[in-house]
């Protein structure tokens, strides 16, 4: 075996006093984290798990992108009927507007829509450039992203997921002018086949819960990189096979 691959265990000396100098045994180390371990001691992550990273990253993707277009789809809607007015007829509406006779309340609250839409569109850009990086490899054979940012990244996200998804339920739910609970209590009225408002509350009860599954995978991405982390942490040698 390969002498790097053995625990060090320095040699006891004696001083011009007489006393010995017996040496501590060395602190458990994971090779990976240093850039000074050769190139057979850095830490090699099974294939299946790096493939399964990729696989996580590219549902994020797919979900962030699905957020984006139902919540801008939604908003389109919005827009492109805001302007439209019942007159008279507003009886017609299961939820009444507010002060005018407007399809839409005057203050509708766009604020939950706006922050998933942000997070989401954030989530898109920095996937995009982590996929392509993952297989980018440093000069001695070692990831070019190192796994301490992937840790950064993913934590941060999971953050922004959870901060953005119970932001736009909260705020919606309880807020009476809020876009996703405005267009839900008429989505049933007669003026839905025109300002569409069962279209509008079906996508933005859609990018809620692909907000969640989001939410989940990175989740689940932060945990395939602290578990064998920690398994190498606990390892008593530091040796990673």
């Amino acid at each position: 075996m390969a002498d790097y691959l053995l625990p060090h265990v320095e040699k006891s000396t004696q001083t011009d006093t007489g006393r010995v100098d017996i040496p501590s045994r060395p602190p458990s180390t994971v090779p990976f984290l240093f850039e000074d371990a050769p190139k057979e001691q850095i830490a090699r992550d099974p294939a299946y798990l790096r493939y399964g990273r990729v696989a996580l990253r590219i549902l994020v993707l797919g979900c962030s992108a699905a957020v984006i277009g139902l919540v801008a789809n939604s908003l389109v809607t919005y827009n492109n009927t805001r302007s439209y007015s019942f007159g008279t007829n507003t009886q017609f509406l299961d939820a009444e507007p507010t002060g005018d006779t407007s399809a839409w309340p005057t203050g509708i609250v766009l604020i939950p829509s706006d922050i998933i839409l942000i997070v989401a569109a954030c989530s898109t850009l920095v996937t995009l450039v982590l996929i392509p990086v993952t297989f980018i490899k440093d000069f001695d054979g070692s990831p070019i992203v190192k796994e301490p940012v992937y840790i950064m990244l993913d934590g941060i996200y999971i953050l922004s997921w959870l901060a953005g998804v119970v932001i736009y339920k909260a705020v919606s739910e309880t807020s009476t002018d809020s876009l996703m609970k405005y267009a839900c209590a008429n989505s049933n009225s007669l003026f839905d086949k025109v300002v569409k408002y069962s279209t509008v509350c079906d996508q933005q009860n859609a990018a809620f819960g692909v907000g969640i599954v989001a939410l989940v995978s990175e989740i689940v991405l932060l945990a395939s990189f602290l578990i064998p982390l920690i398994q190498a942490w606990r390892r008593p040698t530091g040796v990673i096979p």
